[in-house]
């Protein structure tokens, strides 16, 4: 039998995560879902802050929320300083202590692989309830974004961790179900139940669809990085060859990567300037933005991390009702696309231009699109669904 709501209230969760929360992901991806959480259980959380984010009074909404809400937020500072970051990851495990032996907390949700990392010691020694919430496959990343390499022992130390809390956790939740597949073909011993597929959500309040201004250009947007698991030039590129092909078209990207990086990217191809923008914005100011186009695009660069990834901004563009362009990253996004006819899986490449050119065509004249994009947004990948996906995980993990 289900708990009822009085005594969730009663259950303690211990939330860490070495991502800030004000940090644009942390605002995004982890403040909203504890806000909801916040409603049914006791929770704590514990953060890696940066300084800069901590003393600036634009973030004071932030404290606001939190205090609003009634959860209990401890803040670690974060450092880039390896000497700095050691003491604060070991003045981590005071706190943790003080959590699990003090205030007795027995459920513990855990983002991502560092925060498994600082929690693994007292899995030796006390009885506790793990949410393994793996999101990508990081030891994965690190070799196909950074200079990790397979041989190397950090990353083999980091797959040991990552064994080890798959297979102790009372729940475990990642992005994909590309990713689910993968973690079960790997150990066949897991039980494949305790794993809850919950791709990135994006709050409906926030990204809603609004009647974009009349303009005769055929307009593109771009949300976020441009280097790492992206391809931008990969973008450049296609608006290069569609210009080329007659089409009149503008593409806006908004970043806050390095401008002298991107225009160095851009000046590869001649007079695409003409046509392109750079533009900085804030994530409340995101929506408006979305609204200004016609299609969401991006390439994200295939490995074996990103059968696990899941961005943001593909919830973000279907909540405005926008259509997505992007190449076939991994088992989902070809789903989530052709079964739902809600964007277009291209490759990029000049050969198959003619593929573009057809779903302009038939999307311009596809008057219900726009809705089916909302719609599913709306059905999976919205807020309050991850939010009840993540009150079943707590629910089964408090029995």
């Amino acid at each position: 039998m289900l708990k009822n709501k009085e005594n969730k209230k009663k259950t303690r969760i211990l939330y860490l995560t070495y991502d800030g929360i004000f940090d644009p992901l942390g605002q995004s991806q982890i403040l909203p879902y504890l806000i909801n959480i916040s409603k049914e259980y006791k929770v704590h959380l514990v953060s890696f802050e940066k300084n800069m984010n901590l003393i600036n009074k634009n973030n004071n909404y932030i404290f606001d929320l939190i205090k609003k809400n009634n959860f209990f937020w401890i803040k670690i500072r974060y450092s880039k300083n390896s000497f700095t970051r050691i003491f604060y990851l070991f003045y981590s495990l005071v706190i943790i202590s003080y959590l699990i032996f003090f205030k007795k907390i027995r459920i513990l949700h855990l983002r991502s692989y560092i925060s498994a990392l600082i929690v693994w010691p007292f899995t030796k020694i006390c009885r506790l309830k793990i949410i393994f919430d793996m999101r990508g496959f990081w030891p994965e990343e690190k070799v196909d974004r950074s200079s990790w390499k397979t041989t190397d022992i950090k990353y083999k130390f980091f797959k040991k961790i990552e064994k080890y809390f798959l297979t102790i956790s009372k729940s475990i939740v990642c992005l994909t179900s590309h990713a689910k597949r993968i973690i079960i073909d790997r150990d066949s011993l897991l039980n494949p139940s305790k794993i809850t597929v919950i791709p990135t959500c994006a709050d409906n309040n926030i990204f809603f669809h609004k009647k974009k201004n009349i303009n005769n250009k055929i307009t593109f947007c771009y949300i976020g990085t441009t280097h790492s698991a992206y391809d931008i030039e990969k973008v450049l590129k296609l608006m290069f060859d569609l210009k080329n092909e007659n089409i009149d078209i503008y593409l806006t990207i908004y970043t806050n990567d390095s401008l002298k990086k991107l225009k160095e990217k851009i000046s590869k191809f001649n007079n695409i300037s003409n046509f392109i923008s750079i533009k900085s914005l804030g994530r409340m100011q995101i929506n408006d933005a979305i609204s200004e186009t016609d299609y969401g695009i991006f390439y994200l660069n295939k490995n074996n991390s990103i059968k696990a990834s899941f961005p943001t901004k593909i919830a973000e563009y279907l909540l405005c009702g926008k259509p997505i362009i992007c190449n076939n990253f991994n088992d989902d996004i070809n789903d989530v696309i052709n079964i739902n006819k809600i964007g277009l899986i291209h490759n990029f490449s000049i050969e198959n231009i003619s593929d573009i050119k057809s779903f302009i065509l038939n999307s311009k004249n596809d008057i219900k699109i726009s809705s089916r994009c909302i719609n599913f947004a709306n059905n999976n990948l919205e807020l309050e669904i991850a939010t009840k996906k993540y009150l079943k995980v707590y629910e089964e993990a408090s029995l």
